[in-house]
C-alpha cells in the first residue's frame, strides 16, 4: 500500500502574508528574508569643534635687552589662535607681527632700542564666521641702552681671569672684569641721546700683557642695541704641562682641577681644565 503526498503552492504574496515582516518580496515571485544592507564604508558626519573662548583682557609685557615678551591669559574656553599687533606709541595705525600663534606668549625680536611700542593681542574664533576678542592696549619697549661681552684668553684657548676692560665712548667711561673662564660683560650703556654710538673696549692690567689687539670697538644703533666684541688674545704666556699622579706611586690623578691665583683655569670651551685618564694636563697663565 502507497501513501500519496499533497504539495500545496503558495503565491509570493500569500508567503508574505504567512511568514510575517521579516520577509519580503524580491521580484516578482521571490520571497527572501529581509537583511538591513550595511555599507563597509559608511561616509560618516563632520563634528565640528566650537571654540567660543574669549581673551582676557589683561596683557603683560616684559622689557628685556633687545626684546619684548607678551604674555597673556584666556577664559578657559578653547580659541582657535591668536594675533599679535603693535603700533608704535603716538600712532593710530596697527600692524599685524603674528598672524597665528598657538600659545599665550609671543617675544617680540624685531623692536627697536630707539622706539616706544604699543601692543594688543586678539583672540580669534572661526565658527560660521569669525568672532574676536580683545587684550587692552599695553606699552613695551626693548631696553633704551646697550650691553656688550666677550672674552680674553691666550692663544691655546685658556680664558684668563682677573682682567679689567676699560669701556669708554668720549666722556662716558665704565670697566668690567673678566671671570675664571675670561668671560666680561657690560651693560646698560647709554646712547647719550644719539640715533648711534660707538664704544671702545680696552684690556688694562697691573701685570705686563701683551695683546694680538689692543682694543676693538662697537656700536650701537637704531637696530641693535646688543654687541659682541672680537675675543682679545693675549700673546705672551707660559706653557705649564706635566702630570699629576697619587703619592709616591704612578698612578695617574683624572680629573684634577687647577687654580691660579685662587681662579680655576678654564679651556675654550668654558670647560674646567682637568687632567686626563693618563693624568696629563697643559695650559697657559
Amino acid at each position: 500500500m502507497s501513501s500519496l503526498t499533497t504539495v500545496t503552492s503558495f503565491s509570493a504574496q500569500e508567503l508574505l502574508d504567512t511568514l510575517g515582516r521579516s520577509w519580503q518580496k524580491e521580484g516578482n515571485d521571490k520571497v527572501v528574508p529581509r537583511f538591513a544592507h550595511v555599507n563597509p564604508n559608511p561616509e560618516l558626519p563632520t563634528f565640528h569643534h566650537v571654540s567660543t573662548g574669549k581673551v582676557d583682557t589683561t596683557l603683560k609685557t616684559e622689557t628685556r635687552q633687545s626684546s619684548v615678551l607678551l604674555t597673556w591669559k584666556t577664559d578657559g574656553n578653547p580659541i582657535d589662535y591668536f594675533i599679535v599687533l603693535r603700533r608704535i606709541k603716538g600712532k593710530t595705525d596697527w600692524t599685524t607681527i603674528a598672524p597665528s600663534v598657538d600659545q599665550m606668549s609671543y617675544e617680540d625680536t624685531t623692536v627697536s632700542p630707539l622706539e616706544y611700542y604699543e601692543y594688543m593681542v586678539r583672540g580669534a574664533n572661526d565658527c560660521e564666521g569669525m568672532s574676536y576678542s580683545d587684550t587692552e592696549v599695553k606699552e613695551g619697549s626693548c631696553k633704551h641702552s646697550g650691553k656688550l661681552d666677550g672674552y680674553v684668553r691666550f692663544k691655546d684657548g685658556t680664558g684668563v681671569p682677573g682682567i679689567t676692560l676699560e669701556i669708554v665712548s668720549g666722556e662716558v667711561k665704565t670697566t668690567a672684569t673678566t671671570d675664571e673662564k675670561g668671560y666680561f660683560m657690560a651693560e646698560d650703556l647709554s646712547y647719550q641721546k644719539q640715533q648711534s654710538i660707538e664704544y671702545v673696549v680696552t684690556p688694562v692690567s697691573a701685570s705686563d700683557i701683551k695683546l694680538e689687539v689692543e682694543s676693538y670697538s662697537v656700536t650701537f644703533n637704531n637696530e641693535s642695541n646688543y654687541q659682541q666684541v672680537h675675543e682679545f688674545t693675549i700673546t705672551n704666556s707660559h706653557r705649564f704641562s706635566g702630570y699629576v699622579m697619587y703619592d709616591g706611586t704612578s698612578i695617574p690623578v683624572k680629573g684634577a682641577r687647577f687654580r691660579v691665583n685662587g681662579s680655576e683655569i678654564h679651556n675654550a670651551a668654558g670647560e674646567y681644565v682637568e687632567t686626563d685618564f693618563e693624568g696629563r694636563f697643559s695650559f697657559n697663565v
